[in-house]
């Protein structure tokens, strides 16, 4: 059916069409109604542009695997959702689509997508060949692959052919077989040399290619509360030892290049759910605690789809940011991405700017057809608009209560005109009459928090230690929220929990959203020892992820601002080693930064950068605004401890200020945890809060106070909630009675993130 007649982009439909649709649903003539939006469903229906018209996608999702493969339940929520945003965000029309994929009635969302075949090998190759055949200069193309993926020997190739690493990645149809000494593979396998052949034939012929691979290669078949989308070639696949030992090089590491490009080469861009050797994910999402477990998907392509819908979309290296910052929210348990190709390039997506949404009812409940993967949360402000005149008119604002994936409950705040009960019963009786515009985006600063059941086989150590932690959980849930370091709630399941408190081998571990306590890149999420366990030290742990993770989100919104994009940052590394147990002693900022550029903002490079003990660190910022701006630094650890950066000049008093056409410098030593910490290594992020100067100082003069350690510490009930600033530091240290922050300015604060991945010691 046509979006139109579906309720959405209202803009689109004439005043007079819009008053007629409302007199006949509030004088209840249901028939006549449906009449009308069937009969201008396809007159309004708006001709596709010439971009549309040379945009095209093929669109594979597999999810009925049969045994020995695990079948996947979120490739067709994945499929279904990745569908249906790309043509309501206007990127082609659904002809221009070719689905393969299977199952896709089981999938969670109401508004269905028919596949146009089964996601076998040789439909895949046939679909591959169609955008080989319709490619043509200015074209642009989309590949998109969910489902499992594996490795496989490389044999019988030389020359540019050959891995590197020895072995073939490959992606698994529906009716994959098994290993084949006489095919040199597997049955009906799609390797990654089989797609970039069709690669290099769609870019020869001037078209360029946007290839997502939602799948991984490497081979653990579960873990904790999460699918891995990939499968063991030897357990699975039949895949001999002995095959391995002749194709692949072990000693080699792992590498991808489908299509490589060279200097100025903007006809591919490669979006990858996990680096090489590592497992995509599949899982319940969002992590709000309390969504139905049909909601499974890949992991990759909510955050993927959330950015679209979210509308940061105005290059791939926004995308890309926007999909590093939600998989903060994993703490570690999900894969790091990849991303290939020049990401500077724009996407060719209409912008959201100014988006109207429609309204619905439920109940004595006002929503909005909008939710978490438009970016919208708890918080969100929003002008309630009436359709009905030639001019639209705001009639109300309203407030975000709670939201989910698609849907977002409003509270109306204040009426435009006089007579708000007549407004109020209008917007409930005749929702289609009104729509909704995003004025501030919010975000939601409560932590949701379960404690997992003991698992089979726990000694009475561990059962007296669950019984504590509960009581510990229970007294923290119960207390008034002036009395919260944080806002806590309840999960409704350990699986749909942002932590999870797990009682093992006589420690509470705060886990992630997977459960996992063992994380994919070695380290371990916090945790606390038997003896410890109380309200309070519970409670200051949870605080600390809370706030640590809330700080992301918010700096999230913020980093695309007109400050944020108009400053370059670059850090250096030069490394050193311990000396009698110690790093060398730290040293001023120099004048003339030195050591090996490892990340450049304006570079479009969005992998973690690698740091080693000791590692001196220099971070250079150069202001490009127009005006002088004020720097805090902040270190965001693994464990989401928030850590001040003191060395530059000026730090004892104030944020660094820096004046247009200047750089300023803040430096520090990398330590990475050892002994008893030394599970504390793995992910981290350094943060840039950024302020505009007002005179001769910054609105706040920096935001040191938001460290974990601050002394005194933030207060939830001190801050001014009108302050540019108030967002921050809402996140990074309000208490329980603050359960969401907006942000209502865009021009006098901005961030900029440097993830980070530190080596643990002995590894690089």
């Amino acid at each position: 059916m046509c979006p139109l007649a579906e309720g959405r982009h209202l803009a689109a439909w004439p005043r007079h069409i819009i008053a007629l649709h409302a007199a006949l649903q509030r004088c209840g003539h249901r028939f006549l109604n449906a009449l009308l939006i069937a009969v201008i469903a396809g007159c309004l229906a708006s001709p596709a542009t010439a971009a549309e018209t040379q945009r095209h996608a093929l669109i594979v999702g597999v999810s009925g695997y049969a045994n020995p493969v695990a079948p996947l339940a979120g490739p067709r929520n994945d499929v279904t959702l990745l569908v249906n945003t790309l043509v309501e965000a206007k990127w082609a029309k659904r002809d221009h689509f070719r689905v393969l994929a299977d199952d896709l009635a089981a999938s969670y969302y109401p508004d269905k997508v028919s596949a146009d075949g089964l996601p076998t090998i040789a439909e895949i190759r046939k679909g591959l060949a169609w955008l080989v055949n319709i490619a043509a200069p200015g074209g642009e193309l989309i590949i998109y692959l969910s489902g499992h993926g594996s490795y496989v020997p490389a044999m019988g190739l030389t020359g540019e052919a050959a891995e590197s690493d020895g072995v073939d990645e490959i992606f698994l149809p529906l009716d994959i077989g098994e290993w084949s000494d006489t095919l040199h593979g597997i049955e009906n396998q799609l390797t990654d040399n089989e797609i970039g052949a069709y690669l290099a034939k769609i870019r020869a012929k001037g078209a360029k290619v946007w290839l997502i691979a939602d799948s991984c290669n490497s081979g653990s078949l579960s873990r904790q509360a999460i699918a891995v989308r990939s499968v063991d070639p030897i357990a699975r696949l039949g895949v001999s030892p002995r095959a391995f030992r002749r194709g692949a090089r072990a000693h080699v590491p792992r590498v991808r290049k489908l299509a490589p490009s060279g200097p100025g080469d903007n006809s591919f861009v490669g979006f990858y759910a996990a680096q090489p050797s590592l497992d995509a994910i599949e899982a319940l999402v969002p992590l709000s605690g309390s969504q139905p477990q049909s909601r499974i998907h890949g992991v990759f392509t909510w955050y993927l789809v959330r950015a679209i819908r979210a509308g940061q979309t105005a290059s791939f290296e926004r995308i890309a940011q926007t999909i590093i910052s939600g998989y903060s929210e994993w703490q570690g348990a999900a894969p790091i991405p990849m991303f290939d190709g020049d990401l500077r390039i724009a996407t060719g997506f209409a912008g959201q700017a100014g988006r109207l949404y429609s309204l619905a009812t439920s109940g004595p409940q006002l929503m909005v057809k909008a939710g978490m993967l438009d970016g919208i949360d708890a918080g969100t402000r929003f002008n309630l608009v009436d359709l009905r005149g030639d001019v639209p008119k705001t009639v109300a604002v309203g407030r975000a209560t709670s939201s989910a994936p698609d849907r977002t409950v409003i509270e109306i705040l204040r009426d435009g005109q006089s007579g708000s009960e007549i407004v109020v019963k209008e917007l409930h009786s005749l929702p289609h009459a009104f729509a909704a515009q995003v004025t501030s985006l919010g975000v939601s600063l409560g932590l949701s928090v379960a404690l997992d059941p003991l698992s089979n086989g726990s000694n009475a150590r561990d059962h007296q230690l669950h019984e504590r932690t509960a009581s510990a959980l229970a007294a923290l849930l119960a207390a008034p929220a002036q009395n919260q370091t944080i806002a806590l709630m309840p999960a409704v399941t350990p699986a749909g929990a942002d932590v999870r408190l797990i009682v093992k081998d006589g420690r509470v571990w705060l886990a992630p959203p997977s459960g996992d306590t063992v994380l994919p890149d070695g380290g371990e999420p916090p945790s606390l020892a038997a003896a410890d366990i109380s309200s309070t030290s519970l409670g200051g742990l949870l605080a600390q992820i809370g706030h640590g993770r809330n700080l992301l989100k918010a700096v999230h919104i913020i980093e695309n601002t007109q400050i944020a994009r108009s400053v370059q940052v670059t850090l250096l590394r030069a490394a050193q080693k311990r000396r009698q147990g110690r790093c060398p002693a730290r040293v001023p900022a120099p004048a003339k930064p030195h050591g090996l550029n490892v990340f450049d903002s304006k570079a479009a490079k969005h992998q973690p950068v690698t740091l080693a003990d000791c590692d001196l660190v220099t971070i250079v910022v150069k202001n490009q605004n127009r005006g002088a701006i004020g720097v805090t630094p902040l270190y965001i650890d693994a464990w989401s401890h928030i850590d001040f950066l003191y060395n530059y000049e000026g730090s004892s008093h104030s944020a660094l200020i820096i004046d247009p056409a200047q750089i300023g410098v803040i430096t520090y030593t990398e330590s990475v945890p050892t002994g008893a910490q030394a599970k504390r290594s793995g992910r981290g992020n350094i943060v840039l809060l950024m302020t505009v100067v007002d005179g001769a100082e910054p609105i706040a003069p920096d935001f040191r106070s938001l460290a974990t350690n601050a002394a005194p510490p933030l207060r939830a009930d001190a801050l001014d909630s009108s302050a540019p600033d108030f967002l921050l530091l809402a996140a990074g240290a309000g208490g329980g009675t603050l359960r969401s922050a907006t942000k209502d300015s865009d021009t006098q604060v901005g961030a900029v993130t440097v993830p980070l991945y530190l080596a643990a010691p002995g590894k690089k």
